[in-house]
């Protein structure tokens, strides 16, 4: 079996504190530790079933453990959040210390991983009780024998709803339904209706179509909305770049270019202030998807568990009739295979 030299280093890391703990007392008696730990979407999307577990055990008992640079989506949801910084996770001394604060200020009863894995996190946590997902992945199954109960998700077709809904059963031991799990964070901003918001980026290049298919389809949203402002949103130099691409592709709009302008709730705030989004598989379609925006996911794969099935979100895939565009920066071929037409029709139906 191969492990990649990252995950060698947290269990090699886990191990070593876990036996340094065994020589350390630890009260049992404090806090529920919830682990939120991945992407922005994920957050977003799971914030029904963090705020039902605030509801059954309190909020000045539920502290969440999330990565230091999401650590202000936490607190822009109003969780109490301890912030893990990366260095932290790697550097196995950074890591004892970090982790021995944990166990040691906030004594914790309960270890909740509501993510949609496991990790080598949940070894150093002292709580008596720790509860999450199965997880069978190569890297990650040995960290199961750490749960004192599991819950076995298949997650094989299953849109994240359902995955979420199944994880906080496990977790709250009672039934729910998918109304009880769909987030809405509508009372956490400013929702308004103005302007064209284009997230131009998304946690992988091969979702992101070319420049060429995205000015077409700005084109065709500055028709039907002659008057509203289109702003690009994105953070990075990849990001930077197709916002400025698109610019020189379409001289005669006018755009707002915020592109590495903006902090995360600023983006969040131009989002939940727009008329219509329009963006790919990342965390600000899935924040449409909690603001009930009205918005156009471009999906390489409809199918994916992340394509939400909602009356003021369109998802589009790929036509295999469209002509194929090359873009040696933006090469896939499935997300360069959204037409035109179809983005037409769905603007349509979706206004």
């Amino acid at each position: 079996m191969k492990l990649k030299k990252a995950y060698v280093r947290d269990l090699v890391n886990s191990s070593i504190i876990n036996f340094i703990f065994k020589f350390c007392s630890f009260k049992n008696d404090g806090k529920i530790l919830v682990k939120s730990m991945d992407g922005i979407g994920d957050i977003l999307v799971r914030s029904r079933l963090a705020e039902k577990i605030i509801e059954k055990y309190g909020n000045e008992n539920v502290y969440f453990l999330m990565k230091d640079h999401y650590k202000n989506i936490g607190e822009m949801l109003g969780y109490n959040v301890i912030g893990i910084p990366r260095k932290s996770e790697k550097n196995l001394f950074k890591r004892l210390k970090m982790m021995y604060q944990i166990n040691k200020k906030y004594s914790p009863q309960k270890f909740l991983n509501i993510e949609f894995g496991n990790d080598s996190i949940i070894a150093n946590i002292s709580a008596k009780e720790k509860v999450g997902i199965l997880d069978l992945s190569e890297n990650s199954e040995k960290y199961n024998k750490y749960y004192t109960k599991y819950i076995n998700v298949f997650k094989n077709n299953k849109k994240i709803l359902d995955i979420i809904k199944e994880i906080g059963e496990g977790i709250l031991d009672i039934e729910l339904n998918l109304k009880e799990i769909t987030p809405d964070l509508r009372d956490k901003f400013n929702v308004t209706e103005k302007n064209i918001v284009i997230a131009v980026g998304s946690t992988a290049r091969d979702r992101v179509c070319s420049p060429l298919k995205m000015a077409e389809y700005t084109k065709i949203l500055k028709e039907k909305f002659p008057d509203e402002e289109v702003i690009l949103v994105g953070n990075g130099e990849l990001q930077l770049k197709y916002a400025e691409k698109l610019i020189e592709l379409l001289p005669n709009i006018k755009f707002k270019n915020m592109v590495n302008e903006t902090s995360l709730k600023e983006v969040f705030d131009l989002v939940a202030g727009s008329k219509i989004f329009i963006g790919f598989e990342s965390g600000l379609y899935n924040l449409c998807f909690t603001l009930r925006k009205k918005g156009i996911g471009l999906f390489k794969d409809t199918t994916v568990p992340f394509a939400h099935d909602v009356p003021w979100l369109k998802n589009i895939g790929p036509d295999e009739k469209e002509e194929i565009i090359f873009d040696e920066n933006y090469p896939d071929e499935k997300i360069n295979k959204i037409s035109v037409e179809k983005f037409k029709k769905v603007l349509e139906e979706l206004i």
